[in-house]
Formats: structure tokens, sequence, C-alpha cells
């Protein structure tokens, strides 16, 4: 399917192409890596310490194909109270130090994402184009700061 999707599609001239695969190491990096011509790599991820080895992986098999990594994202980071306004963090362990920011690595994080409950409803029709002027600025200057990488 993935092969259909990059050869069978008629895209036209484009300046990028993004494609959202699921978290891993497994036959859809192998295949766009092997079949497409990759030029960066945008992680996506949540925090806590599962997903922790998971990124460690995905970040040792872009390496192996010697890959640029533009940085990391923190996906559904936290959440703002819907009573108090404060931010609430999903990771439980404060302690804890992501792989993405610990010394020994190399990652850079661009930024972290607050959950969306508005977006996350499954019968909702709010999109990022109807999330407020602040969040919409959060996934611009995402946008911007991958452009200038590379």
């Amino acid at each position: 399917l993935l092969k259909q999707f990059m050869y069978d599609v008629a895209w036209g001239e484009l300046d990028f192409l993004l494609i959202d695969l699921p978290p891993g190491t497994g036959d859809a990096q192998i295949t766009i890596l092997q079949e497409s011509p990759v030029a960066s790599v945008l992680l996506v991820g949540v925090p806590g310490l599962s997903s922790d080895a998971d990124l460690q992986r995905t970040v040792a098999m872009y390496k192996q194909f010697g890959l640029p990594i533009l940085g990391f994202v923190e996906n559904f980071s936290s959440m703002q109270c819907p009573n108090c306004g404060s931010q609430l963090s999903f990771l439980l362990d404060q302690n804890h130090q992501s792989s993405y920011n610990s010394e020994d690595s190399d990652l850079n994080l661009l930024t972290s994402l607050p959950i969306y409950p508005e977006v996350l409803s499954r019968h909702s029709k709010a999109s990022v184009k109807t999330l407020d002027q602040i969040h919409q600025s959060q996934f611009m200057n995402l946008a911007e700061h991958c452009i200038a990488l590379i």
C-alpha cells in the first residue's frame, strides 16, 4: 500500500511530502526508507518511559540509514485544566529525564504540544484551523522551524 501511495499517485511538483508513520521501526518505516528519497525525519512522540525505548530504537534506525533528524515534537505533553487554566502534565514521574532531552542525546526538542480536547473528539469538527491563535502559532512556528532546518 505504501509503494502504491508513493508511485501511483500523481503528486505533481512538491516542495514537501510529509508522511505520518506509526511509531516504531517496522515494515512501514523500512519500506519508506528503502523506496523513497527521504530527505530528513521529524520525530513525534508522547511523554513516558515506554515511549522513550521506542524513541531510542527509532533514532538508531534513522541514524543507521544516515538520515538527518530535524528534531523531536513532544505530543500530548499536557492539557489545560478547564477549571483553573493551569497546565497539567501527563508525565507521572516528574523526575524522569526523557531520552530526547537527556545529556547524552543529540535530539533537539522543537516543541511540546498539549492535548486539545476539542480536536480529539471523534465527533468534533474542530481541527488545527479552528484552534485559537495561540495554539495555531505553535503549529506554524514548528512548520517554519522545520523548513529552516531543511
